[in-house]
């Protein structure tokens, strides 16, 4: 029985695969298809894990629940910062996020009557967002105006210095007005260049409309992703006494231009899968060898002769000792004890040099401790230890 579907059942739609691996760009489809106020977590999808769906299990019960986003989490997805307890949190949210939007992409109530999907919350304070666009026609224009050759040998002239492309520009649009004047005519261009947001060149060569004389010519572009800024020139032969009007129209958001445009470059989910397996890694190694922090485990009390204790994945130990009056002391900041026994970290291979205990408590965070398996004591029948596991923060 399940929440989702008022206490009904509920199964995989027919036609589904037996699991589905969420990637990014089949999470951002999910994320696209709920609402635009969703769009300020799009792109935090590429650092987020997210597992693979049995959907035998997963549709049999209800998904996560839709999980409640603050302006802490608002500060990681602008920030990034990876590592981090706050970057662990928001990532684990919006994998709830996704997953619950998967099961009505994936599953379907058997018995009684789906609950409708909630619309997406206000975003909370902080988050960056992206502007409403213009469902249809152009979101920025800029026009040459009419225009005759420039006097002299130069051909080419540029109407439009670099200007910064609209934010959300998906396509474009050329339009050349080639009017017939004088007895002299020919060919013209309207042609514009794109730099990326570092200024270099993506097209030696323009993109460009063509017409001869007395013609409207008109192309249709999609968007280089690389492209942040552009200019505009127009060209005409030697001696050409035709006047050229151009213009440029960008088109944002779902808006396109009229005409057939070919489509540029989907989502490649195979790299950004191999890039959140990487960032995974570089994650747990960070974690295991340089943690910003620990947390305490679990704890071994009364530990006394010979003997040891079984440990899985631990970056250090804190051990506790009980001091007998008998045991030499070297007053200091802390004391230096003498004669309380010694612990040795190791693992079904050997074990490492042993530690002498020499202060109580004792912290141990060997290089290699997520390699071991076991730690070892020998410990005096008058001295007692407790042995507190330490573990990697989340």
């Amino acid at each position: 029985m399940t929440a989702i579907c008022g206490g009904g059942t509920s199964d995989q739609k027919a036609g589904t695969p037996t699991v589905v691996a969420i990637g990014t760009a089949i999470a951002l489809a999910y994320l696209s298809k709920w609402g635009a106020a969703a769009s300020w977590l799009s792109n935090f999808l590429g650092f987020v894990n997210f597992p693979s769906l049995d959907l035998a299990t997963f549709c049999a019960s209800d998904p996560p629940a839709i999980p409640t986003f603050d302006a802490a989490d608002a500060l990681a997805v602008l920030s990034l910062p990876v590592g981090s307890p706050q970057m662990a949190t928001t990532a684990a949210k919006v994998s709830d996020l996704i997953q619950h939007l998967a099961w009505y992409e994936l599953c379907e109530c058997t018995s009684g009557t789906a609950t409708p999907l909630p619309g997406p919350s206000t975003p909370p304070t902080g988050a960056g967002q992206v502007p409403t666009q213009p469902a249809a026609g152009a979101c920025a224009s800029y026009n040459s105006g009419p225009m005759l050759k420039p006097a002299g040998a130069q051909n080419e002239f540029q109407w439009l210095g670099l200007t910064q492309l609209p934010l959300g520009c998906t396509s474009y649009k050329l339009t050349m007005i080639s009017t017939a004047l004088g007895t002299t005519h020919c060919v013209g261009k309207t042609n514009i260049f794109f730099k990326d947001q570092y200024g270099v060149s993506l097209n030696v060569n323009p993109v460009s409309v063509v017409g001869p004389s007395g013609t409207t010519s008109i192309g249709s572009f999609d968007r280089d992703n690389r492209a942040q800024i552009f200019n505009m020139t127009t060209s005409w032969n030697s001696g050409c006494e035709d006047q050229i009007e151009s213009q440029v129209d960008f088109f944002c958001g779902t808006a396109s231009p009229t005409g057939t445009t070919v489509a540029c470059c989907p989502p490649d989910d195979v790299s950004l899968g191999m890039l959140t397996s990487i960032l995974n890694m570089v994650t747990l190694m960070q974690r295991q060898s340089v943690p910003f922090a620990y947390v305490p485990g679990a704890t071994h009390s009364g530990l006394s002769g010979a003997g040891h204790i079984d440990v899985q994945g631990l970056i250090g130990a804190k051990i506790t000792a009980s001091v007998p009056s008998r045991a030499g002391v070297d007053f200091g900041d802390p004391d230096t004890v003498f004669d309380l026994g010694w612990i040795n970290w190791g693992n079904s291979d050997g074990s490492a040099p042993r530690e002498k205990i020499t202060t109580s408590p004792q912290l141990s965070f060997p290089a290699l401790a997520g390699n071991y398996t076991r730690i070892g004591y020998t410990i005096p029948s008058d001295v007692t230890i407790s042995i507190l596991e330490l573990v990697r923060e989340p």
